[in-house]
């Protein structure tokens, strides 16, 4: 029989508290004032920040005009250092004789080169600019021609070498070129120009590089922002509990190996400890990802593989023993993959991270998890050897002459016995103590509703507690009861 037996005055406080602050310590679960249960982690749910997490790293890319937007040279720096300088902007674009530039359209500027000589360009004045000595420069412009014949172009950076290309009708082109200046350092242009008689075409994303053979990707300080990455931030947008949780972001349109790791420290050596957390990933990953628990600072072997969309949130657990002399555990989520294309954002969700010794999988406590009291209780495998009797309560008296005088009575409550099984021997054990305390107690059985009563020990009963001669695994505790 499925039973619960409880004490009904026989009761424990069971009280959760920090070590030491708030939401950024270990904590304790004690039973009247014995601890029972610690969680090792001193930042199980994210509620203060998320401090003790570290990741791969993630770059942030500004982009800025150096003065007057379109007016001014501009910068591209990755974390607050600049790396990159472009010296090509319309301030410094001008047309030579006969070449003509016409309005922007749509980020395009129009040229038309009148009489297809090398002499009327379209010209970027670099004189006004320190470029370092003996570096290089590179420059290039994308081209459209919108002609009915091929056009072609040149790129001139003042080394008596153009470049020449040929743009094909109704297509476009990325002309480029560079040129190691002499001594001197000095630059005086770029010229863009044709060579093919009268001919308009269309350009845009011009950038001009020192110290480089090749321009990199265009950018001028209008371009937006970007990082790339994997970085670790505390968010108050969804938690598994409480108010936060921690977010492990992927901000990357290139990146390979990235991580989020997690130490715990001030462990015991040689030792069983279940560590778990609740995990959520709001759309399915771009690639699969590793989740594990390890002693050094690489991917362990329990790994779990992280892809596919949750369903709201889902518990990972892992048993673990610390290795013969380390006193700490990692948790890492390893990302093996590199990523190439369009800019990548993803995101998984950390919340309630529960390490403690123990192999058995328990519910998740901090320190700020409510208190309670509880009535003890006993759960044994199965209630065996049911015996019930009660005493019959009629009065009968004889009377002279024969015949008996009656007063009917009910009978008297349930009293007799039975067995509470048990597999653990120490469950047992406390069965035993609780009946021997003073208190009444409440049976109750799922499928036996007729074994259901509040009962005592009464004066003589006796309680008593045995190893299974046969199998040598159960411990039997015999109870001789009172229904009250």
């Amino acid at each position: 029989m499925p039973s619960t037996i409880s004490s009904d005055t026989i009761s424990h406080e069971y009280t959760y508290a920090w070590l030491g602050t708030a939401g950024k310590s270990a904590s304790t679960l004690t039973r009247d004032s014995i601890e029972v249960r610690r969680n090792c982690d001193t930042n199980p749910g994210f509620e203060v920040d998320a401090s003790g997490w570290s990741a791969s790293g993630a770059t942030t890319t500004t982009y800025a005009w150096t003065g007057t937007a379109n007016q001014s040279p501009s910068t591209a720096s990755v974390n607050g250092a600049v790396k990159r300088t472009n010296y090509a902007h319309m301030g410094n674009l001008r047309a030579y004789n006969n070449t003509k530039i016409n309005a922007d359209t749509g980020g395009w500027h129009s040229a038309t080169f009148v009489n297809g000589t090398i002499s009327d360009p379209i010209r970027w004045d670099l004189n006004t600019y320190a470029i370092a000595t003996n570096s290089a420069i590179a420059a290039s412009v994308v081209v459209f021609n919108p002609n009915a014949f091929p056009v072609t172009v040149v790129l001139d950076v003042g080394d008596g070498s153009p470049v020449t290309t040929v743009v094909q009708s109704g297509s476009s082109a990325t002309v480029k070129t560079w040129y190691n200046p002499n001594a001197d350092g000095t630059f005086q242009f770029v010229d863009l120009a044709s060579t093919t008689g009268n001919a308009t075409v269309y350009f845009n994303q011009a950038i001009i590089e020192a110290n480089v053979q090749a321009t990199g990707a265009f950018f001028d300080g209008s371009t937006q922002s970007t990082s790339q990455g994997m970085d670790v931030v505390r968010s108050v947008a969804v938690s598994h509990s409480g108010l936060a949780s921690l977010q492990v972001r992927w901000q990357s349109p290139s990146r390979q190996g990235g991580f989020a790791a997690h130490t715990v420290l001030g462990l015991v050596d040689d030792t069983d400890y279940m560590v778990s957390m609740w995990v959520s990933i709001p759309k399915r990953l771009s690639k699969a990802v590793l989740l594990s628990v390890t002693d050094s600072a690489t991917q362990g072997p329990n790994a779990v593989t992280l892809q596919e969309a949750t369903v709201g949130w889902q518990r990972i657990v892992f048993p673990y023993r610390t290795p013969v002399g380390s006193t700490g555990l990692s948790i890492w989520l390893y990302d093996p993959n590199s990523y190439t294309g369009s800019y990548l954002a993803q995101s998984v969700y950390i919340d309630d991270v529960l390490v403690e010794t123990g192999s058995a999988e328990l519910p998740y406590f901090d320190g700020s998890t409510p208190s309670y009291v509880e009535f003890e209780s006993t759960l044994p495998l199965v209630v065996n050897g049911w015996e019930e009797a009660a005493t019959g309560g009629n009065l009968v008296n004889p009377v002279v002459g024969g015949g008996f005088d009656v007063t009917l009575q009910a009978a008297s409550l349930r009293q007799g016995a039975f067995e509470l099984v048990y597999e653990d021997e120490t469950d047992a054990a406390e069965a035993f103590a609780m009946h021997c305390r003073p208190s009444t107690f409440t049976i109750s059985d799922t499928d036996r509703a007729s074994a259901a009563m509040t009962y005592v020990i009464p004066q003589g009963g006796r309680i008593s507690r045995a190893l299974d001669d046969q199998t040598r695994e159960y411990w039997i505790v015999r109870v001789e009861y009172q229904e009250v």
